[in-house]
């Protein structure tokens, strides 16, 4: 299936930072675009939740970002992944994300959560 999103998601490793519902915290990064991000949380997270994330690139030169989110779909179950909509164009425009998309992060197909 070819992949139709208008910004391809990249793996990248870096810390995040996650100010959403209170006493969830961010586990991990699963992938980034310039549309938004994949985490993966310690709880579930309510689609529709306005959330603050904070990425931390790993690299030489430490590179961070930061932008507002929505949650726009959340697993339930474990693993709890959320997928977050960037709502302000920081992140689009970031020039360290856009960087860190095309130098570190290798394209990840759509699908689930892998095995």
């Amino acid at each position: 299936m070819p992949e139709r999103r208008l910004h391809p998601r990249g793996r990248i490793e870096a810390s995040v930072d996650y100010d959403g519902t209170d006493g969830i915290s961010c586990q991990g990064l699963e992938d980034v675009s310039l549309g938004g991000v994949r985490l993966l949380l310690s709880a579930p997270e309510t689609p529709g939740t306005e959330v603050r994330v904070h990425v931390r690139f790993a690299s030489l030169e430490p590179i961070a970002f930061e932008a507002l989110g929505r949650v726009v779909w959340a697993r339930q179950n474990y693993p709890f992944l959320v997928g977050i909509r960037w709502l302000n164009d920081q992140a689009a425009q970031s020039l360290s994300l856009k960087n860190h998309i095309t130098a570190w992060g290798t394209p990840r197909s759509p699908g689930g959560y892998p095995a």
